[in-house]
């Protein structure tokens, strides 16, 4: 039986991004996704959530919903973020320097460029039970 994690503060003045995407159990509507923002005290900064109609896959809500919260993260006037997702395969993307030739590479490549707009940024995978909890 593995041990239920904590969710973990970032360091000191970075901001943890925890980002999600999901799609409907019967795969109609498009799908969504939602974060949260805090500080390096666990206080609340900001949260949003989305709605994706034309898109319908869990890759794509995941790579949209992580797309939308550096938005957020901008709009707080974030300067380092640490973006944690549960989807190691968007992870494993991000964190590739290599361009992404996949019909998905123009989004991976989109959230790349918006991570450069901050002093510091990292991103990385987290189990699904410790994204948001405290």
């Amino acid at each position: 039986m593995r041990m239920p994690q904590k969710w973990k503060p970032p360091d000191e003045g970075w901001v943890k991004v925890n980002s999600d995407g999901a799609v409907s159990r019967r795969g109609e509507g498009g799908c969504g996704g939602g974060d949260v923002l805090r500080d390096h005290h666990g206080a609340f900064l900001a949260a949003s959530c989305h709605h994706f109609p034309t898109f319908t896959d869990p890759i794509s809500a995941e790579i949209h919903a992580c797309r939308r919260a550096l938005q957020v993260a901008t709009e707080i006037n974030a300067t380092r973020v640490h973006i944690e997702l549960d989807a190691k395969e968007v992870v494993d993307m991000l964190n590739n320097p290599a361009k992404n030739l996949s019909v998905l590479g123009p989004w991976i490549q989109e959230i790349k460029t918006s991570m450069d707009v901050f002093d510091d940024a990292k991103i990385s995978w987290v189990r699904r039970s410790t994204e948001c909890s405290r």
